[in-house]
């Protein structure tokens, strides 16, 4: 079986933080990185257009790589693809309506007729 997640080919949006994606399963998408780069400091020199610009598969597909010290997993850059396309709920979103209804993740997967654990594979996402 072939992962969702891994990397067929990327291309850097021009003048954007932004790259082109597309999946082993043949799905493409534009992934906006800007406020992934400003959530995580390691990420900072990233700003750098030029920089950004040099993005590549990183090897197996399992990353996107710039050079030798940056790089993006496959596994999220998937998960901000679907946010980003509304295929799924962003992980914080999905904790705010639990909260907000006052669900365990047990009444929350009842309420929406899913698997206990995949509501918690969402609820416990990236922080």
């Amino acid at each position: 079986m072939i992962s969702k997640a891994r990397i067929s080919s990327v291309k850097p949006v021009l003048g954007k933080h932004a790259l082109q994606v597309e999946f082993a399963n043949g799905k493409r998408y534009d992934v906006d990185l800007r406020e992934h780069i400003r959530q995580f400091p390691v990420l900072k020199p990233l700003e750098d257009l030029s920089l950004f610009g040099t993005a590549q598969v990183g090897e197996w597909g399992f990353d996107v790589s710039w050079g030798d010290d940056l790089e993006l997993a496959a596994v999220t850059l998937h998960r901000l693809a679907l946010e980003q396309a509304g295929e799924v709920m962003p992980t914080q979103a999905f904790k705010r309506w639990m909260a907000a209804n006052k669900l365990s993740l047990t009444t929350a997967a009842q309420e929406l007729a899913l698997p206990v654990a995949l509501s918690l594979l969402t609820a416990v996402g990236p922080q």
